[in-house]
């Protein structure tokens, strides 16, 4: 048996994205930073991907009522104050996640889907980026700072990785 429910009036796959949509998401933060690093690049460009409760979209000028998680896929290193509960605003370009070239690749869409996540927002600089308010009540701020501190401390037990020189 198929499970069919009816979509939000605002709900983000009702978007005509195509080829993407440039456009301003509002919205609180769901999860902390994941961070990446691509050693290739010049510099070693670094980048973060957080997910995001929708509440608004703006495209052309016009803000919406917006609904559904969002994975953000900004370059740059995050702000420390990016965490959940924190209300934000970001630019960037709206798109449904890509679909692998190959079956032996890895299917984003999928991976995604099973989260909850139908679209993705790819933002060009962490300059793009505003927080608004934060929605953090006592417990939740204690338990994000537990979560960094042990963050920290299980980082300094890590090995360094270098970047391989050719």
């Amino acid at each position: 048996a198929v499970n069919t429910y009816p979509l939000h009036p605002g709900d983000l796959r009702h978007l005509p994205l195509g080829m993407g949509m440039h456009g301003r998401l509002s919205g609180k933060l769901i999860s902390s930073p994941s961070l990446g690093a691509n050693p290739q690049a010049s510099g070693g460009a670094t980048w973060f991907e957080v997910d995001v409760e929708a509440s608004h979209w703006s495209y052309l000028h016009e803000k919406q009522p917006a609904h559904g998680k969002v994975r953000v896929k900004s370059q740059g290193r995050p702000d420390p104050s990016l965490q959940p509960g924190v209300m934000i605003e970001v630019t960037g370009v709206l798109q449904t996640p890509a679909i692998p070239w190959s079956q032996s690749l890895f299917d984003q869409r999928s991976y995604l889907r099973h989260q909850g996540i139908h679209t993705v927002l790819q933002v060009d600089a962490t300059a793009d980026w505003q927080c608004v308010a934060s929605q953090k009540g006592l417990w939740e701020r204690f338990i994000n700072s537990l979560r960094k501190r042990a963050q920290e401390r299980l980082a300094l037990g890590m090995p360094k990785i270098e970047p391989i020189h050719l």
